[in-house]
């Protein structure tokens, strides 16, 4: 019997109507692959806050109708991997995203930046990169249950970042 692709890649119009059915392909995979319960859960979250921040926000300086968003899902023993790819102007989520003040009322907290605080807490790590024009989003979630391979775990230099 031939054995499931461990990795899948899809590429998307950077289009918000894409989002939902972008991470419901994912979450079939994932599924699938055998990931379930949290994992699951998390991994469609992070996915679809990070590809939708890539279609909102990200694109050229004129939005083109050929910007489109890449997305790869890896899964492995103890993993789900997700790394998510745009053309638009470089962001680093990671460093560049102010950080939430979760404790202040909300009346008195800036606009924005729950999505990437619930990223940031969510995963096990993740990461960033400029490659050429691309921007280049990693992120580790934990399966929980499932051996982590030697060397694997932690959240980055202990703030959620890697680095």
């Amino acid at each position: 019997m031939a054995s499931r692709p461990a990795e899948e890649r899809w590429t998307t119009p950077a289009d918000p109507a894409r989002v939902a059915p972008l991470v419901e392909e994912a979450a079939v995979f994932l599924e699938r692959r055998g990931v379930g319960g949290r994992a699951l859960h998390v991994a469609q979250l992070v996915l679809e806050e990070i590809v939708s921040n890539a279609v909102r926000h990200g694109g050229t300086a004129e939005r083109r109708d050929d910007d489109t968003v890449r997305v790869t899902v890896r899964v492995d023993d103890g993993h789900v991997h997700l790394v998510v790819e745009d053309e638009g102007a470089p962001f680093d989520p990671v460093r560049d995203a102010p950080l939430t003040d979760v404790g202040r009322p909300l009346a008195e907290r800036a606009e924005g930046g729950l999505g990437l605080h619930l990223v940031r807490s969510l995963v096990a790590d993740w990461s960033y990169e400029r490659v050429g024009a691309v921007n280049r989003v990693r992120l580790t979630v934990d399966r929980p249950g499932r051996p982590a391979p030697e060397g694997v775990g932690g959240r980055g230099d202990g703030d959620g970042r890697a680095g």
